[in-house]
């Protein structure tokens, strides 16, 4: 079975395992997304404390940006200085396994990151997500990718796009940023 055919039998055998999220409007560019139902309930279904809403609701428009296939500030590695808006950045560090990014925003307080995988070109799966304050160490950083990489391999038996080289070999209409 090919990847499309997992991820989307995922969705439709049963909706609550994997979700895909749909642009809220009108777009000539559009990208594929799709969240395990515990992304979705902490974007969508919160709770969160009062203080915490402002930057889920940044969040959501985030991922709605790269639906709508919004031009993405990409850098391989940490950015050394924050962005306005969102940014995807690829998770290269020596020793893990290749293909993990994360999408990042930089003007909300407390700090998110939704961890992932690219299926295909333009088709993110947002495997898991933490606040950046529960990731100090590269111990947290490696355990948060470990179980985003058994999560895949819970969800897919294909491997993930990994053989890029450039960020647009993984999703179109990106800048690079240093």
């Amino acid at each position: 079975m090919s990847i499309h055919a997992e991820i989307n039998a995922r969705c439709h055998e049963d909706p609550r395992e994997l979700h895909r999220i749909h642009p809220e409007r009108e777009c000539r560019r559009q990208r594929e997304l799709y969240i395990t139902s515990a992304v979705w309930d902490a974007l969508y279904l919160g709770p969160h404390r009062e203080r915490d809403r402002r930057c889920w609701a940044r969040a959501k428009a985030d991922i709605h940006k790269f639906v709508e296939g919004v031009r993405l500030l990409v850098r391989d590695g940490r950015p050394a200085r924050p962005y306005d808006g969102a940014a995807l950045v690829r998770l290269a560090r020596p020793g893990q396994p290749p293909g993990m990014w994360e999408i990042r925003g930089f003007d909300r307080t407390p700090a998110l990151r939704f961890l992932g995988r690219f299926a295909w070109k333009d088709a993110f799966v947002i495997l898991g997500w933490r606040y950046r304050r529960d990731l100090p160490t590269q111990a947290e950083w490696d355990t948060a990718i470990i179980e985003c990489i058994a999560e895949w391999d819970r969800l897919s038996t294909s491997p993930p796009l990994t053989e890029g080289v450039f960020p647009n070999d993984y999703a179109s209409y990106t800048d690079v940023v240093s």
